[in-house]
């Protein structure tokens, strides 16, 4: 008996002065959304997973996640990427490199998106940026550009939701609506 209490104690000794102040400004997002494909492209769903931490009132990392299941067809793809943000009031700067993996087809990518974030109320908020992004290796014709809207509310201090959609022009077009969960440690 006396073994469990000890477990107990030390895992709530770790949590509340190793793990908690190690998670302040760290947050997780998901989100799924569904993308309508132009001019041949397939239509498909998308779900992601977001996990960053805010260094500091200027800088923030984030390893972002993302599935992509294509209609009717079974050249699913998977993206993983890491990205710094730097953002002053309301504008930021989204930067990093990435990995697409299709089959037969894995290729690095960098990408960029500037833009800019407001509050409308206390709860409600505005973001629109435009990403650029194109592959390492020219031969995998991955160039494009995305455009992005979307609004946000914060429902306290910890959760928020979201909606938004992209406008993806390049190599590969489609239009896409989403929705999001984000969750702030």
């Amino acid at each position: 008996m006396r073994s469990w209490i000890e477990v107990i104690l030390i895992t709530l000794f770790f949590f509340f002065f190793v793990a908690k102040p190690a998670l302040s400004d760290t947050y997780i997002g998901l989100g799924i959304g569904i993308q309508d494909g132009l001019n041949g492209g397939k239509d498909a769903k998308e779900y992601g997973l977001t996990v960053g931490k805010k260094f500091n009132d200027f800088f923030a990392g984030e390893i972002k996640t993302r599935t992509k299941i294509k209609d009717n067809s079974t050249s699913n793809d998977q993206r993983a990427e890491f990205a710094l943000i730097g953002s002053l009031d309301m504008f930021y700067l989204r930067a990093g490199a990435g990995r697409k993996f299709e089959r037969n087809k894995d290729h690095g990518y960098w990408h960029a998106e500037p833009g800019v974030k407001f509050k409308l109320t206390d709860t409600w908020s505005f973001k629109t940026g435009v990403r650029f992004r194109d592959s390492f290796d020219p031969i995998y014709e991955q160039s494009d550009i995305t455009y992005k809207f979307g609004f946000s509310k914060k429902l306290n201090d910890n959760n928020s939701i979201s909606i938004n959609s992209k406008f993806k022009r390049g190599d590969s077009q489609y239009n896409s609506i989403g929705i999001g969960y984000k969750y702030k440690f």
